[in-house]
């Protein structure tokens, strides 16, 4: 857990100015869905311990649950009694009282982080397939099911693709990645690449969706 929490290349806590940039409104269309931006570095100091902490990675825009943000917070705070490095930053602290006001009003949340230089269409369609996953158990379901009836052959060519950049040992975040890079806006730019659009119909078929 210390590993996660103390890792060197994260950075320190910012200044009010840069905590007022994290920028976060909720998607009405997705309930309980909060989408986050700002410039690069507030970005990455609001959510990339905390995603080191779950996923044990670290990638240029985040999709984070509720529940696992604030067990980063809970860890973060026990590690700061021994280690002050280990103390949540400024920007950490600010997105967990934003954590704590979406839980007034929604019993599950998924929170949303996308730098500004990265703020494009292919990028933010990726992220709210994240929450979807997440949030709508019918939706999760009608993945899972599609990702087990493929063969092995083609679940084997996706897990290669994806295993460059995601910890592919957890069942339900290879496939919460599959259905994303899939379903994405422009899959081409995607780490599945041009094999996307062989699953994207068929998937959009799936969860009734018009492919």
């Amino acid at each position: 857990m210390l590993r996660c929490l103390l890792i060197s290349f994260l950075l320190p806590a910012h200044s009010a100015f840069a905590r007022e940039a994290l920028n976060c409104r909720h998607i009405p269309e997705i309930p309980g869905t909060f989408l986050c931006t700002g410039d690069d570095l507030v970005i990455h100091s609001a959510f990339s311990r905390a995603e080191f902490f779950v996923e044990h990675s670290h990638h240029s825009a985040h999709d984070l649950r509720s529940e696992d943000l604030n067990a980063f917070f809970a860890a973060a705070d026990e590690a700061c009694k021994t280690y002050p490095d280990s103390c949540l930053n400024g920007d950490e602290i600010f997105l967990r009282r934003l954590v704590k006001k979406a839980e007034l009003g929604f019993e599950k949340s998924v929170f949303l982080g996308i730098p500004r230089g990265i703020y494009l269409p292919f990028m933010i369609s990726h992220e709210l397939r994240h929450a979807r996953f997440f949030l709508n158990k019918n939706y999760h379901d009608v993945v899972v099911e599609f990702w087990n009836d493929l063969s092995g052959s083609q679940r084997g060519a996706v897990t290669r693709l994806l295993e460059k950049k995601y910890d592919v040992s957890v069942p339900d975040l290879l496939i919460n990645e599959f259905q994303a890079y899939v379903l994405q806006d422009e899959p081409s730019r995607g780490l599945l690449g041009s094999i996307a659009y062989q699953y994207k119909s068929p998937l959009l078929r799936a969860l009734g969706e018009n492919p």
